[in-house]
């Protein structure tokens, strides 16, 4: 464990421009006490080591599950990881999850941001957190300001906390199927009134549709991998856009933004709605169910397009 204490001579600030885990009350990750937890997890030795990988292969959700898996580069990695992300007591939570099974949820304060942000230890929520609030993914620059947003696939609330912060004049609906993501969503939302919560999937129909675990032979894992489909499955139901827009009093959508696990497919197939739609910005799984791609690229003729990670933005050309 000797890369706390070398993380934490690097990290004169604190925790080197990310937030800590709770209210630290500003007080300083030194050395010291990255050293001390450092000589913390090296008591628990083999048998924490032991212990990480084996509940993490049994799993199959954590996001360290899969760090842990590969070697001791990775073990490091992921450590530093939460060290940076979380801070001292962030490596404490997810040591004590691994052995204990508790917390189950800990408290990230975003920079810049004043409520805090639920997240379940040792699982995708904490990439998820990374690649909305930390580094957004979504952070394109649009030559308008939305208005009106629909967040499809809002898992735990993340994004949508990232667009009514950036653009607070913006009404924004986060729709989410699978009950676990919705009921930590509708706790991190709270405190946003322009955020509204629905429980359901965007689909190309109104009625209901079953939400299944994720397949790991498709490459598919974790909280964020849940998908949507026809058949067999925790049901839930399932809303088209002209409904959503009718319900939510929504004339037009400024921002749609999706990213619902290969589900674009069936939504962007039968497609009469996207004259209503100013922007998308979209993540496509033909990993997942080849085709997606293709789908929306086929109705989004009049858009430009550029990427930004695995996103991709169409913006209706004027």
């Amino acid at each position: 464990m000797k890369f706390l204490a070398e993380e934490g001579a690097k990290t004169k600030s604190g925790n080197g421009g990310y937030t800590d885990y709770g209210k630290y009350a500003g007080a300083k990750l030194d050395a010291m006490a990255a050293a001390a937890i450092g000589r913390f997890l090296a008591v628990c030795g083999l048998a924490a080591e032991r212990c990480l990988r084996n509940r993490c292969a049994r799993d199959g959700t954590s996001y360290l599950g899969i760090i842990y898996n590969q070697s001791a580069v990775s073990i490091r990695s992921g450590l530093t990881w939460y060290y940076r992300a979380f801070g001292v007591r962030g490596i404490l939570a997810a040591g004590a999850n691994c052995l204990l099974g508790r917390p189950r949820e800990i408290n990230a304060y975003p920079p810049g941001i004043r409520n805090p942000v639920r997240l379940r230890v040792r699982t995708t929520d904490e990439v998820v957190y990374r690649d909305t609030l930390l580094q957004p993914q979504y952070a394109f620059e649009l030559p308008f300001s939305p208005e009106t947003i629909v967040d499809a696939g809002a898992n735990i609330g993340t994004a949508s906390i990232y667009f009514t912060l950036r653009y607070p004049a913006a009404k924004v609906i986060a729709i989410e199927p699978e009950a676990s993501n919705f009921a930590l969503l509708t706790r991190n939302v709270q405190p946003y009134p322009a955020i509204t919560a629905v429980h359901a999937a965007l689909w190309n129909r109104d009625g209901e549709i079953a939400v299944s675990e994720p397949d790991p032979t498709t490459g598919a894992f974790g909280k964020w991998g849940f998908v949507t489909h026809a058949g067999p499955g925790v049901k839930v139901r399932a809303i088209s856009m002209p409904t959503l827009k009718k319900e939510m009093q929504l004339p037009s959508v400024d921002l749609l933004k999706i990213d619902i696990e290969g589900a674009e497919k069936e939504l962007f197939e039968a497609c009469d709605w996207i004259d209503g739609i100013r922007c998308l910005m979209i993540e496509s799984h033909d990993r997942l169910k080849p085709g997606c791609s293709e789908a929306v690229n086929r109705v989004t003729q009049g858009f430009s397009r550029s990427q930004r990670g695995e996103i991709t933005l169409y913006l209706r050309e004027l």
